[in-house]
């Protein structure tokens, strides 16, 4: 059996059947592959595999509805918990203008926000900020917690990395790594960047946001992450 071929990742769909499921694990293993995590409920297991003809052999293995790669490209080791770079700041000059504009009770940076106004957000505000009880989950290339819009407003217990198809809930895993996209960061800002009297305002400020990180470094989603 070769292993020596790039690292790729599999999904193997398992037929139903009481011990179906141990028995897959069995084959994948004598098959070169290692086991990342078993979603037994639904006959889901998540592969790694330096066997060129991983694949192909897996699918002839007793209790296999079906498996494949889920890229061409080998996996691409990551850092989960460096902060990402952010977007380019406001000048002073800039923040200072916009809060001089800001009403009383809103944030110094919601006069930029044109987007509320647009969706009638404002007037949404004056009935409810949104309840605690509810929790947005941003499933996206990771949420930086630490930002002072998000930080009151984030559920780490409701977040996760989940780029190798298991979840890490290891505290600041689900952060973009330096040079990783901050597009997830920018999204649970919109949903729920608190109103805190800095920054700007989310469209339901008073809900809880939570980051599940499925992008890989290079900024793909692959199945096993989402």
């Amino acid at each position: 059996m070769r292993t020596d071929g790039p690292k790729l990742s599999y999904v193997v769909n398992v037929r139903g059947g009481h011990g179906t499921v141990k028995d897959v694990k069995k084959a994948i293993a004598k098959a070169g592959g290692t086991v990342v995590i078993a979603y037994e409920q639904i006959g889901v297991i998540v592969v790694h595999s330096q066997n060129p003809a991983f694949g192909e052999t897996i699918r002839r293995a007793r209790g296999v509805e079906s498996a494949g790669a889920t890229r061409t490209n080998p996996i691409v080791p990551q850092a989960t918990k460096d902060i990402g770079s952010i977007a380019e700041p406001l000048t002073a000059e800039q923040a200072a203008a916009a809060a001089a504009d800001a009403k009383a009770g809103e944030d110094p940076l919601e006069p930029l926000q044109w987007s509320l106004p647009a969706i009638k957000a404002d007037k949404a505000h004056q009935k409810s900020l949104g309840s605690k009880k509810v929790t947005v989950a941003v499933i996206d290339t990771g949420v930086d917690d630490t930002h002072p819009d998000l930080a009151p407003n984030f559920d780490e217990r409701a977040s996760a990395n989940c780029v190798s198809g298991a979840p890490d809930t290891t505290a600041g895993s689900w952060r973009p790594a330096a040079g990783e996209s901050d597009h997830g960061t920018h999204v649970a800002g919109t949903i729920a960047a608190a109103k805190n009297g800095a920054g700007v305002t989310g469209v339901a400020p008073g809900v809880k946001v939570s980051g599940i990180k499925v992008s890989n470094p290079d900024g793909f989603f692959y199945t096993e992450a989402v």
